[in-house]
């Protein structure tokens, strides 16, 4: 990673050799408007991206594109209300990217971090612990989170947690 100037933004995601890896969004974004232009051209309406980090300016000529970073917040703010909120994010360097998205709709979260990647689960009953007297939810915003995960957060929290990949499985599962 070259963390210089604007190009900060970073991902992280697993790769099919059981690694981690973490990129900067700016070189990803093109890589991701190819693709979406490619599964265009093979005649795919619905492109669901898999990713819950913003990725603003993709655009589609004639397909539909879904958006994690567009679609959380809203569904988040709808069940959460006024009540506090806690996200955990997959990487430290993410603790204050992602305050804009939540913040557009009303929230302000408190965060922290743990990887689905590499931090075991004592990593995942610590961050619990300290968000369990700081927040009424928990939203676990990374599609890399799972139910282990969720279970560990939920069981150490005392706290409603919600599991992104799982919220937006069901709300893609409407346009299979």
């Amino acid at each position: 990673i070259n963390n210089s100037g604007d190009n900060s933004y970073v991902l992280t995601s697993r790769l099919t050799n059981g690694h981690s890896v973490t990129m900067l969004r700016s070189k990803l974004q093109p890589l991701l408007q190819e693709k979406i232009h490619e599964a265009e051209n093979k005649g795919f309406r619905q492109i669901f991206l898999l990713c819950t980090g913003m990725f603003p300016g993709l655009q589609t000529s004639k397909a539909n594109l879904l958006e994690p970073d567009v679609i959380l917040p809203p569904i988040v703010k709808t069940i959460v209300g006024d009540k506090r909120l806690g996200v955990i994010v997959p990487l430290k360097d993410q603790l204050a990217m992602d305050s804009e998205k939540y913040e557009s709709v009303g929230l302000h979260p408190i965060y922290d971090f743990a990887s689905p990647y590499s931090d075991g689960d004592k990593r995942f009953e610590e961050v619990a612990l300290k968000m369990s007297e700081r927040v009424d939810y928990i939203l676990m915003d990374c599609m890399g989170f799972n139910e282990h995960f969720r279970n560990i957060i939920r069981k150490n929290s005392k706290k409603p947690t919600i599991l992104s990949n799982a919220l937006i499985a069901k709300v893609l599962s409407e346009f299979i």
